[in-house]
């Protein structure tokens, strides 16, 4: 599960990172004006966006248990949701989804007395599948790119995806197929673990259905946090924009805050939405508010997701 002692750093790095882009942010704009939106928040879009975050948090439950199933384990949705849920309070502390899988996975081992080599193995499969589902969701990006009529891409932003996007995934099955062949294979957790793996991943051959339904939920967790954004930004704006024309920019924005670069995406979320949302007309202050509330709702669900992982912990010690 890493060294303790690596995890202050990465949340120090994380954390400067995020300040250092939200003062930048703030440099750009009225703090007041940002304070104003805040305080005329409409509940009515309030709640539907934290409710959304867990239809999404839901969705990768699901897609992790179609890759437990996949893998020979069986369990009920509570604990599996209970387990997602902590998962999702790991990756932000751990920045991204690599520390979240592993401790997610041996907690669930633990509450469920499994091996960890077989859980673990099902969370790589459940990670190619987000992988496989964010390709999706860039695609569907680009054709509401092409839809939207006044798109005019500024010549002097580089709004992309980083070039070795595509190569991600390449890279991964690459690491996979040098770890089946290297000596470390001698070692009995490694061995295990990509065993399982490996079998997981043969078995695709002949039911291709299994990888399509995790791609799917995948591609309907990422669409319904992008969809997060336009809720807050609904709940603090007063006025009316081309919510057509701006459909791309929130998948956009999802997939920039994605990067585990900061904590939780505070700092890239706000950024790129005041970049791209400012083309459109819509008022810097509101912009960024709508990102504030964004990301408070990522901590809130992390921190319920601490919460339920603690208590859950005391119930089996005792």
């Amino acid at each position: 599960m890493g060294k303790p002692a690596s995890i202050p750093w990465k949340l120090l790095t994380g954390i400067t990172l995020s300040a250092l882009i939200m003062v930048a942010v703030f440099r750009r704009i009225e703090a007041h004006g940002v304070r104003d939106a805040l305080l005329r928040i409409h509940l009515a879009w309030l709640f539907p966006a934290i409710a959304v975050f867990g239809i999404a948090l839901a969705c990768n439950a699901m897609r992790w248990r179609v890759a437990l199933l996949h893998g020979g384990v069986s369990a009920g949705v509570g604990v599996i949701m209970r387990a997602a849920w902590v998962g999702h309070f790991f990756n932000l502390i751990l920045f991204g989804p690599t520390g979240g899988d592993i401790v997610k996975s041996a907690l669930f081992a633990r509450w469920q007395q499994l091996r960890m080599t077989q859980v673990l193995a099902a969370s790589i499969v459940d990670r190619l599948f987000s992988i496989g589902g964010s390709l999706l969701f860039l695609i569907v990006t680009l054709g509401l790119m092409g839809i939207a009529e006044s798109v005019a891409w500024p010549s002097e932003l580089k709004l992309g995806l980083p070039h070795y996007w595509w190569a991600l995934p390449l890279a991964l099955i690459i690491a996979i197929l040098v770890l089946a062949r290297s000596p470390w294979r001698r070692h009995p957790f490694l061995h295990t673990t990509m065993a399982s793996l490996m079998t997981s991943l043969r078995q695709f051959r002949t039911k291709p259905e299994i990888a399509i339904t995790g791609c799917l939920l995948a591609l309907a967790a990422q669409a319904l946090l992008s969809c997060i954004l336009v809720l807050c930004l609904r709940a603090v704006t007063r006025s009316d924009f081309p919510w057509v024309e701006l459909a791309w920019t929130f998948p956009v924005i999802a997939l920039l805050a994605s990067i585990p670069l900061t904590v939780g995406g505070s700092g890239l979320r706000e950024g790129a939405a005041l970049i791209l949302l400012s083309r459109y007309g819509v008022p810097a202050e509101d912009t960024v508010a709508a990102g504030l509330l964004t990301t408070l709702i990522y901590f809130l669900w992390a921190a319920a997701g601490g919460i339920i992982g603690w208590i859950t912990n005391r119930r089996i010690k005792n």
